[in-house]
């Protein structure tokens, strides 16, 4: 899938060549301007620093440290109320 993004432009680019040259001279600059925005991102983000804090954010979440929500907390008691009903009827 990440190839496509780098194959499609120069496919188009030989497609679109037997339409109107505006057609195709406007996916030519669009593809040119995504790729720039592409290296650019690639430049200034560190996928390295990304992982870490989603890799911290996830063992917050499992660990418990996070904060729970309401909507959380509620399920969890209503969880729980129903697991006790169901071994009552059970004795």
């Amino acid at each position: 899938m990440k190839s496509i993004g780098y194959v499609m432009p120069i496919i188009f680019l030989f497609y679109l060549n037997s339409f109107s040259a505006g057609l195709s001279f406007y996916y030519f600059v669009s593809n040119v301007i995504t790729f720039a925005q592409q290296a650019i991102i690639k430049h200034f983000v560190s996928e390295n620093k990304i992982k870490a804090i989603m890799d911290e954010n996830r063992k917050k979440a499992t660990s418990g440290m996070g904060k729970k929500s309401k909507f959380i907390a509620k399920l969890e008691d209503a969880m729980k109320f129903r697991e006790e009903a169901r071994k009552k009827t059970k004795k």
